[in-house]
């Protein structure tokens, strides 16, 4: 079991991949912008896996800036980042 990390913006993506993961015996955290993932407690589980888009919200640099923060929290943390759409 893999704990991921979903930062998508669109809704119904966000919990169409959530569910998916879920249904596939992983736990899956969410949140709709970079930001929300700060609000998460900091007792969360460590992250092996992000999955955003490059953009965030018109924020070409926002994914990257996430994935960066990210693997140097969570040491072996894996990144997949995508274009949106």
């Amino acid at each position: 079991m893999a704990i991921v990390l979903v930062v998508k913006y669109e809704d119904q993506v966000r919990v169409l991949a959530e569910s998916y993961l879920e249904e596939q015996g992983h736990q899956a955290l969410s949140a709709g912008a970079p930001a929300g993932v700060l609000a998460l407690p900091q007792q969360s589980p460590a992250v092996d896996l992000l999955f955003t888009d490059l953009d965030l919200k018109g924020d070409i640099h926002a994914g990257i800036e996430l994935a960066r923060l990210q693997s140097s929290c969570a040491r072996g943390c894996a990144c997949s980042i995508r274009p949106a759409g």
